[in-house]
């Protein structure tokens, strides 16, 4: 199953990854109501964005089995906690959008996933009107 989560006004949330990756994150300016809406597929929510200007991070820019400490700053999006003894992981193992995704380091290739109850948080360094979340569930 494929999520994709919007909201506006995101200064720095937390959420609980489902068992999986974190493949990209979509961030775009647009005018729209406070709220969550959710979409099944990338396709529907690139076509709610329309024609606002929108980054994607699917992590392809960096080096592959990179991590991201907490407090890492990548493409304007600030990786303020992984879950503790924890750090963000860039491989190529798992489902993605390009050749690269966001996973956790535990050490071990076959469990570099977030799991039920993990939190990541993270914040924008600049004011953003919508956040997307892909994310491919196990």
């Amino acid at each position: 199953m494929t999520h994709n989560r919007t909201a506006q006004q995101l200064p720095g949330r937390s959420f609980s990854p489902r068992a999986g990756i974190l493949p990209a994150l979509l961030i775009a300016t647009v005018t729209a109501s406070a709220g969550v809406v959710l979409y099944t597929s990338s396709a529907d929510f690139n076509a709610a964005l329309g024609a606002a200007p929108k980054v994607v991070e699917d992590y392809e820019t960096y080096g592959l089995n990179s991590t991201i400490a907490d407090g890492t700053v990548l493409n304007g999006i600030r990786y303020d906690s992984f879950p503790a003894g924890k750090q963000g992981f860039i491989d190529n193992t798992w489902n993605k959008i390009g050749a690269q995704s966001l996973n956790l380091d535990r050490g071990d290739v076959l469990h570099n996933v977030f799991f039920d109850g993990d939190q990541l948080s993270i914040s924008f360094t600049t004011p953003v009107r919508a956040f997307g979340f892909f994310s491919t569930q196990t």
